[in-house]
């Protein structure tokens, strides 16, 4: 079961997908899906983050944070209520980036908060509901859990039976965590599909030899998976420090391998006098799963194209800044932006997904992404593709870098 925050507004319902901790005296935002551009409400959630004017600071322990949501929220403050929510969950390692589904619960949120943690009444609460009660049946037929969270002085309350919808109304923030139940949510929580490792509660289990059967096997499976790792780790390590003379180098040799068609990559590069209206295309070389790397030098694009196995989803990320890369995609394949002011390399990989898990994958990411950015972990290739392995999907992962030479 996994619980989600959606911030009650009279657009309809805005859900939380991610909370990252960012550096120190970086000022906080509140983004679209991802997107770079910070939402009108960025400067009221930044006083609402730092000390002073604000508490999340004071009570989280952080100052600096990125909050990315589904869909725009505009003005007001009655998504601070929402937000703080969010931030506990964010907290205890449960906030998720998916859709609900069948057994989870869902939080639809408004109200404001005063320095103190006093919760307060907002304005138009009945059109708030009113705008989500399609998307509130819709839960319900999903077999989803609705529970409201609003302040106690709220008047105008919509009819809860009506709507099937739990009312939690609280008078300060001291009370969230017990509304959102947090004690009955494993804090192992994992963004995978618990379906595919559902085990029957209802089997007895024998004390003697399937309990150690089970053990030997999952010992087993760990030793594999250490010297599976060790072995490509190997591997991807000779390849990531290859090519450090840039794309005006003869390029290697590809090395054949399992998938080479699966993707493709092409580069665009400048003409003589560095100009991208006449460019020149260049196949770059997969080895052991590591494109050849290239310079910045007279790079205009960055094009991945499907092979013979059909790329249905192309999701991409740096490992250098653990960020979520924005790919546009039209006839020509999957287009990488250039980081044009990067300082430094750009590591990144792209994640290849051939089924229809590229959704899942694709949500699952994110909350991936801003674990092993709050947890301050240095993420190679093969962490990548251990945790993708861990879905039933049929995927592949590959590595680039861009150099600043």
């Amino acid at each position: 079961m996994a619980v989600f925050i959606y911030i009650a507004t009279t657009q309809g319902p805005v859900r939380v997908q991610a909370i990252t901790e960012e550096d120190a005296g970086i000022k906080s935002v509140v983004c679209l899906d991802g997107m770079p551009e910070p939402l009108a409400i960025s400067d009221r959630y930044h006083d609402f983050v730092k000390k002073g004017s604000g508490m999340i600071h004071r009570i989280f322990g952080h100052g600096s944070y990125r909050v990315d949501v589904d869909k725009p929220i505009d003005h007001g403050s009655s998504w601070q209520l929402g937000l703080y929510s969010a931030h506990v969950l964010h907290q205890k390692e449960l906030l998720c980036n998916r859709q609900p589904k069948e057994g989870d619960r869902v939080y639809f949120v408004t109200g404001a908060i005063k320095t103190n943690g006093e919760v307060t009444a907002v304005e138009k609460v009945t059109e708030k509901f009113q705008t989500a009660a399609a998307q509130i049946q819709q839960w319900h037929q999903q077999g989803c859990v609705v529970a409201c969270i609003l302040a106690a002085s709220q008047e105008g309350l919509p009819d809860a039976n009506e709507l099937d919808v739990t009312s939690h109304l609280v008078d300060h923030v001291d009370e969230i965590e017990q509304c959102l139940e947090l004690d009955e949510i494993s804090t192992s929580f994992d963004v995978l599909d618990s379906s595919a490792t559902k085990v029957d509660t209802q089997t007895e289990w024998p004390i003697g030899d399937a309990r150690m059967t089970l053990r030997l096997l999952i010992v087993g499976v760990l030793i594999g998976s250490i010297i599976g790792g060790f072995i490509a780790w190997h591997k991807f390590g000779d390849k990531i420090s290859q090519s450090k003379a840039g794309i005006s180098a003869p390029l290697a040799a590809s090395v054949a391998v399992a998938g080479e068609l699966d993707l493709s990559l092409v580069v665009d590069l400048a003409d003589t006098a560095g100009e991208c209206q006449q460019t020149q295309q260049q196949k770059l070389p997969l080895i052991d799963g590591q494109f050849q790397s290239v310079s910045f030098e007279r790079l205009c694009a960055i094009t991945y194209r499907s092979g013979e196995r059909k790329t249905q989803t192309l999701l991409a990320f740096s490992l250098d800044r653990l960020r979520i890369i924005q790919l546009t995609n039209d006839q020509a394949g999957w287009q990488i932006p250039l980081p044009l002011q990067q300082a430094s390399d750009r590591n990144y990989v792209v994640i290849a997904v051939y089924d229809s898990n590229g959704a899942t994958i694709a949500d699952a990411l994110k909350q991936q992404v801003s674990r092993w950015n709050f947890n301050d972990v240095a993420v190679s290739l093969m962490d990548v593709s251990v945790w993708l392995g861990k879905f039933n999907a049929d995927a592949d992962v590959y590595g680039h870098v861009l150099e600043r030479i």
